[in-house]
């Protein structure tokens, strides 16, 4: 079996290697992008000198996504101390103190709830 496999591996290479690949003009799509970008987004990326990092936090309900998420937030002083200030307080009100980083990341009064 584990033949057949290996047979449908190389036979697919082929199939790969044997294919060519038209770059001499970009994609229309790929055109209508360059055309609609804002320059002020340009303007933030080229100031910032910071390389960026895109991160995603999966997992189950209550397992601490927002949590998590505001943590980050908050110890690397991304939001202001006037805001931690009311959503301690806001925790506090729903005797869930301990909620308030995850009520950086969660916005709406759906999301708090839970």
């Amino acid at each position: 079996m584990e033949e057949d496999w290996e047979k449908e591996g190389d036979k697919l290479a082929k199939e790969v290697d044997g294919m060519a690949i038209d770059d001499s003009k970009p994609a229309a799509a790929d055109t209508k992008m360059e055309e609609e970008e804002p320059e002020e987004i340009v303007d933030a990326v080229e100031g910032d000198p910071r390389e960026h990092l895109n991160l995603v936090f999966i997992g189950h309900v209550d397992a601490g996504k927002s949590t998590l998420s505001g943590n980050i937030l908050y110890l690397t002083e991304n939001v202001d101390k006037r805001t931690i200030e009311k959503y301690e307080a806001e925790a506090k009100e729903r005797n869930r103190e301990s909620w308030f980083l995850a009520f950086i990341m969660d916005t709406n009064e759906e999301e708090r709830a839970k």
